[in-house]
């Protein structure tokens, strides 16, 4: 149900419409995620009259259509209340869920006329039919892991690759859906090596996984960026795996804590391999 490129032959209220001088209509959700459901809680709010005067009437309603194109999902939320909670099973939707909120007419209105118009509509009157949209807004799209159970380690969301450029050292990308950490030609070539030894993984995640984390975790500390990350798999793996609390702890917790619990204590478990690896060496 794409709304943005859509044509009405009549006002309505959304983002990016000039059919009304001042008034708007906001929608937002959050959600938690089951091992078998997401399950949705909504809050919607306008502030022009006329509208809110045909909801009380109960001549229009607040309406949630969510679509995922993978698996031709569709479902339509209805209702009255500005608050209103559903759920979904998982095993109906794939890759993502696309979702608007919307006010629509539950029955025909004859003249329907708003103070709040754009001049284009002033003194303008229109007769509207049952399903016609008053007002819409396009909420962010959901992504759906293809199957929950990916969330259920941390190591996957790391990608370490050699740098293109002689000159970089070590940077971090976490702008798609895993974390990308770039290293140097010598250090890159000396990460794999490391690697294949199970004894030294413990050490190379602290020299190189750990701090890319920090750097990770210090960003999101930035005013916004929870809600501009909070999609990636990256951020989900995260989440799925410190517990509900994760959120909160990343804003009161020491960083460097949080990044040591969210990847299994790397430290703790890089001392004990480099003992191990020494103890074998004097023997």
């Amino acid at each position: 149900m794409k709304m943005n490129n859509r044509t009405f032959n009549y006002p309505v209220l959304a983002s990016g419409r000039d059919d009304y001088k001042n008034c708007a209509f906001e929608a937002d959700y959050n959600f938690r995620q089951t091992a078998a459901a997401i399950i949705f809680n909504f809050d919607f709010d306008t502030d022009c009259p006329e509208i809110k005067n045909l909801i009380a009437r109960g001549e229009a309603e607040y309406v949630v259509h969510f679509e995922s194109a993978a698996t031709i999902f569709r479902k339509i939320l209805k209702s009255a209340r500005a608050e209103i909670s559903t759920e979904i099973s998982l095993s109906r939707v794939k890759s993502v869920l696309e979702i608007v909120a919307a006010i629509v007419l539950k029955n025909d209105v004859e003249n329907f006329y708003c103070k709040d118009w754009s001049e284009d509509f002033s003194g303008l009157k229109f007769n509207l039919t049952k399903g016609n949209v008053l007002a819409y807004k396009t909420l962010p799209s959901l992504k759906i892991p293809d199957n929950p159970d990916n969330f259920a380690g941390n190591e996957s969301i790391f990608t370490v690759c050699r740098a293109v450029l002689e000159e970089t050292n070590f940077e971090v990308d976490f702008e798609g859906e895993k974390i990308k950490i770039t290293l140097g030609g010598a250090e890159y070539d000396f990460f794999v090596g490391a690697n294949e030894n199970l004894e030294l993984q413990p050490v190379v995640n602290s020299l190189v996984i750990l701090p890319a984390l920090i750097y990770v975790l210090e960003e999101l500390q930035a005013e916004g960026a929870v809600e501009d990350y909070q999609y990636k798999d990256w951020f989900l793996s995260l989440k799925h795996n410190y517990g509900a609390d994760f959120v909160d702890d990343l804003k009161n917790k020491d960083l460097f804590e949080l990044a040591q619990e969210l990847i299994n204590l790397p430290m703790a478990r890089a001392f004990e391999s480099l003992q191990k690896i020494y103890g074998e060496d004097e023997e």
